[in-house]
């Protein structure tokens, strides 16, 4: 517990391996103090176990409250977040229906238009989603978070990966969560680009199918990333190139069903691309 709270990435998921034995052995420090709470008892029965006691309380105070600054970048949060106080309002909220995350709504959506025997495939780190919508991953792989660190060579061989199991397994919807993972500095690998501001004065919304409007994108967008990244991510830019096979996969065999929150795109696969 001391080695998480002085962790410069002191993540709440790190406290929660330690709940169970840290309750087991705050319950024993309570019993001791209760067992030797009298004049004459021992030094570590009068002392010590109280101030170990209080020490540990100190130390999970963020599981309770909350933490007030970012764990990966420092900045602080306007309000403290992450702790159980929140959960507990978060709880309090579902259950009154008033907290529904947009990647349910997804899901449900998923469920009510598939059949058990559908496939789904979920780019990015949700895998609630497959749990939610009661549907399997058409890859084996059924979610990526590593698509920033790994080289594009890596890359590469994965989304070659996905679009060989999706081509044989064709999955009747396709989830791209465009959630930004590490480094947190770049911009998501959109399976179906959507125009950044940089360029929207050439293109705008969900990039046009057009073969020829795709190529000038691709060259304009890798540019710009190897530009803007090159002291953050110097790679980025090959590993949007990377991402080229399963970006032609998706925009060439789904539609757009919609955007969920601010950024779950839904993609469902188009009739005429079905098998006969």
């Amino acid at each position: 517990m001391a080695f998480v709270w002085v962790s410069p990435r002191s993540y709440e998921q790190y406290y929660l391996p330690l709940c169970a034995s840290a309750a087991t052995l705050g319950g024993y420090a309570v019993w001791r103090c209760m067992a030797n709470w009298n004049p004459a008892s021992s030094l570590v029965g009068r002392i010590l176990c109280p101030a170990a006691g209080l020490v540990f309380v100190i130390m999970v105070f963020p599981i309770f409250t909350g933490i007030t600054h970012s764990p990966f970048s420092g900045d602080p949060y306007s309000t403290p977040s992450r702790g159980y106080a929140q959960l507990w309002n978060e709880t309090k909220a579902r259950r009154e229906g008033r907290a529904v995350q947009a990647w349910e709504t997804l899901a449900d959506y998923i469920k009510g238009h598939s059949t058990p025997q559908d496939t789904i495939y979920v780019w990015g780190w949700y895998p609630g989603i497959y749990v939610k919508a009661e549907r399997l991953s058409s890859s084996p792989k059924a979610f990526e978070s590593h698509m920033h660190i790994y080289t594009p060579e890596v890359l590469g061989n994965e989304v070659k990966a996905i679009v060989n199991a999706c081509e044989k397994n064709p999955p009747r919807f396709i989830v791209d969560t465009r959630k930004r993972e590490f480094p947190w500095k770049v911009p998501p690998l959109e399976l179906w680009p959507q125009v950044p501001k940089e360029l929207a004065g050439v293109y705008s919304g969900f990039l046009s199918t057009e073969p020829q409007t795709v190529q000038r994108f691709e060259t304009s967008f890798s540019a710009l990333l190897k530009q803007q990244l090159a002291a953050v991510s110097p790679e980025e830019y090959l590993r949007f190139e990377a991402m080229k096979p399963l970006r032609d996969y998706v925009m060439g065999h789904y539609k757009i069903v919609g955007v969920y929150g601010n950024m779950h795109v839904l993609f469902e696969r188009k009739p005429s691309a079905e098998k006969p």
